[in-house]
């Protein structure tokens, strides 16, 4: 405090500053004048705190409003958010609770209870809370799409559904509802109806890329691939980084048996993220699908190279080799696998092909004994 009383004295105030230190000036010194801050005034400055990312802070300002007054509910309720945003939510859960005690019909309070056990894995009991408010509200657009949410995670696909009609039934535009409802139809290989939900969403935004991704996808996965290109040709307008695209565009053209295509899709990520192993690995199986061997190996080395574990990428390499006539080096890779994972029967049997193949029989044979125990 002394130290900010130092600082008016040698800094002269601007007049653009004056009404920032005239402020934060009474603000301070009203302790040294003997009067102590209300509960309101911490709540302010928690409040304060809290935008400043200052969490810790701001919950010593709300305990301090409520040491003052136990009963004030804003503080309960914004102590909460703060728990909540470092993600202490079994505190947060308590804060809310308080702030039922004292106002047992605060929807907000309810609907924060509810968030909170659904983030604790208490998906029942957030049921409950999201049921207490929509009997208090049942226009509460948010609680039907937060019940939906936590339906989906009991596998309730259908009822989550009728909460996301229920969401949109009050607000039509509620493009997470929209997402969520969409997704579910999805999971459920209903993926026209999906289709609908994101004509719906790219109608309030057509630049949505992740919109035309998820349409992208359900027309994918309605064998409707040259359509499906469509759709993530439109999303890569909008989202041109996006590796998620550029992948399930390669696979759109694998399906089509377009190979060149889909090696350019990959070559685009291998741009933006040249070091993930898996796309080394799915150029190199469509590479291989080509039957140009060499180049397959190259790209399943630079996979191993970023991941030296990676299980998959060995095997097909030990393929690779095999394809090679290399058997040796087959065998190599196949032992390699079978330090990681010793009982990989698949393995067992390659080894057992390659041992056949350089007139191995008695270890070629004890290989295959292997894959009879698996």
């Amino acid at each position: 405090m002394n130290h900010f009383l130092s600082n008016i004295l040698i800094t002269p105030l601007k007049k653009t500053d004056t009404l920032h230190y005239f402020s934060g000036y009474i603000f301070n010194i009203m302790p040294l004048l003997g009067r102590q801050k209300t509960a309101s005034e911490w709540n302010s400055r928690g409040n304060e705190l809290e935008k400043l990312f200052k969490y810790k802070d701001a919950i010593q300002c709300y305990d301090n409003a409520l040491k003052i007054n136990p009963d004030y509910a804003e503080a309960w309720i914004n102590k909460g958010n703060v728990l909540d945003n470092l993600r202490r939510y079994e505190d947060a859960l308590r804060c809310y609770e308080q702030v039922i005690r004292i106002h047992p019909d605060n929807a907000g309070a309810w609907i924060n209870k509810g968030n909170e056990l659904d983030n604790l894995g208490e998906y029942e009991e957030a049921l409950r809370c999201y049921n207490k408010i929509i009997r208090l509200d049942p226009n509460h657009a948010d609680t039907w799409f937060n019940k939906g949410i936590t339906c989906g995670k009991l596998d309730k696909y259908n009822e989550a559904i009728q909460c996301y009609d229920e969401t949109l039934s009050i607000e039509p535009n509620h493009v997470s509802a929209l997402y969520s409802k969409g997704n579910t139809l999805d999971s459920l290989r209903k993926y026209e109806e999906a289709i609908i939900c994101y004509d719906k969403i790219l109608q309030i935004n057509p630049n949505d890329s992740i919109a035309w991704f998820n349409k992208g996808n359900a027309f994918f996965n309605l064998d409707q691939h040259d359509i499906a290109i469509t759709c993530y040709d439109k999303a890569l307008e909008i989202s041109p980084n996006n590796t998620d695209i550029w992948f399930n565009k390669g696979n759109a053209f694998e399906k089509l048996g377009m190979y060149k295509d889909t090696i350019n899709c990959y070559n685009k990520i291998i741009e933006i993220d040249p070091i993930d192993p898996n796309i080394w690995f799915n150029k190199g199986n469509i590479i291989f699908n080509m039957g140009m061997y060499k180049e397959a190996m190259k790209c399943y080395d630079k996979s191993i190279e970023i991941n030296p574990s990676y299980v998959n990428a060995w095997i097909n390499k030990g393929i690779t080799f095999g394809k090679l006539g290399k058997y040796n080096d087959s065998i190599n890779c196949c032992n390699k696998v079978l330090e990681i994972n010793p009982n990989h029967f698949s393995v067992w049997k390659n080894k057992g092909v390659a041992l056949e193949n350089l007139g191995k029989y008695e270890e070629a044979k004890r290989c295959y004994e292997k894959v009879q125990q698996g």
